[in-house]
């Protein structure tokens, strides 16, 4: 029996950089992630400038990234 597995270290805890970007990328469909770049865009501004923590920008990236989408569509 063969498994499959793969590893994201969402906040560079186990690799030298993050990446949470990485899997989102490959698990969100390209027309909500554009549309989240946009909605999202302040958000991601004030993490970058230090103003907002990781782990509620990343709870937001992923609620307007995942939500409503089948969780099948993620185990391929």
């Amino acid at each position: 029996m063969t498994v499959d597995l793969a590893l994201f270290d969402f906040d560079g805890t186990l690799t030298t950089r993050e990446t949470f970007p990485d899997f989102m990328r490959y698990a969100v469909p390209r027309p909500r992630l554009l549309a989240g770049a946009v909605l999202l865009a302040p958000i991601v501004f004030g993490y970058r400038r230090g103003w907002v923590a990781g782990n509620p920008t990343r709870a937001s990236i992923v609620q307007v990234g995942l939500r409503g989408m089948d969780a099948a569509r993620l185990r391929v």
